[in-house]
């Protein structure tokens, strides 16, 4: 025996679900959700001669009662008002008949359909899921792919689809110091905790520019560096200072020498004018 092809789960529009479709209108009540039969002499009255379905407001064109989307479109149309109103007095159960319990007048029957719990509908957020009403609100907030939730180390919002792949990338996440440090920083602090922080990074000492030929030491031994070479590393400051004031007064040597030779061609030339 062949297996059952799966169900193929669909949306219930309120409009199929009520009325018969033909030729994409919509057209007279479906009869199976009466909760009585009707009665013969009543069916040439109630019954759509063109669609077969309950009259969906019933109008008279050209001598004969129909739904108003069966009447014939030339000649003038007006509802027959006590049919219309027979209609929306017969009794029904609830139109998608899954089990709901729900009866009352076919006046009411769209009221009912929009708090139907049984009723299919699409999913508002956008995922495609079909779901019955009942379970809407557990699957907008714990299984919708479509759903926001905020990620757990930046707190901006994102679809859950797009979660996981965020997650990867986030640049808020917790990471291990990359030096080995122990410490957990946040994947965009971690060149600033390399920089400032991290006891295992590499630094240089404060004095290598004053000339400490120490090179590169972990930032926790630099404190016990500097203070056991104070000394030195005074001498180095001490012979910074002496260069730089040496090169400070050939500085100012060259200043007044090029001021005198300044003078001396302003001099020169006003001799020249005078002439």
């Amino acid at each position: 025996m062949a297996a059952k092809p799966p169900e193929v789960k669909t949306a219930d529009d309120k409009n199929d679900t009520l009325f018969i479709k033909i030729d994409g209108t919509h057209r007279g009540y479906k009869k199976e959700f009466l909760s009585q039969n009707i009665p013969p002499m009543m069916e040439s009255i109630l019954v759509c001669p063109i669609c077969k379905g309950i009259m969906n407001n019933a109008t008279v064109c050209l001598g004969s009662i129909t739904c108003e989307t069966c009447a014939t479109p030339k000649g003038d149309k007006s509802k027959v008002t006590q049919v219309v109103s027979t209609v929306l007095g017969l009794d029904v159960k609830c139109p998608l008949l899954r089990q709901c319990e729900w009866s009352g007048k076919l006046s009411a029957t769209q009221e009912h359909l929009d708090k139907c719990l049984l009723f299919k509908l699409k999913c508002p957020q956008g995922c495609g899921v079909i779901i019955e009403r009942s379970k809407e609100a557990n699957h907008k907030t714990t299984e919708c792919v479509k759903r926001k939730i905020n990620c757990k180390h930046c707190k901006k919002p994102f679809n859950s689809e797009q979660l996981d792949e965020h997650l990867k990338n986030c640049d808020s996440q917790p990471i291990k110091c990359p030096d080995g440090c122990g410490k957990e920083v946040a994947k965009k602090d971690a060149a600033t905790h390399k920089n400032n922080d991290c006891p295992l990074a590499d630094v240089k000492c404060p004095y290598d520019k004053y000339g400490c030929k120490l090179g590169t030491i972990k930032r926790k031994e630099l404190m016990a560096h500097k203070t056991g070479n104070v000394m030195e590393h005074q001498d180095y400051i001490l012979g910074s200072l002496a260069k730089l004031e040496t090169e400070n007064a050939n500085l100012k040597k060259e200043l007044t020498d090029t001021k005198t030779q300044l003078a001396l061609r302003i001099t020169n030339l006003e001799k020249g004018v005078k002439k």
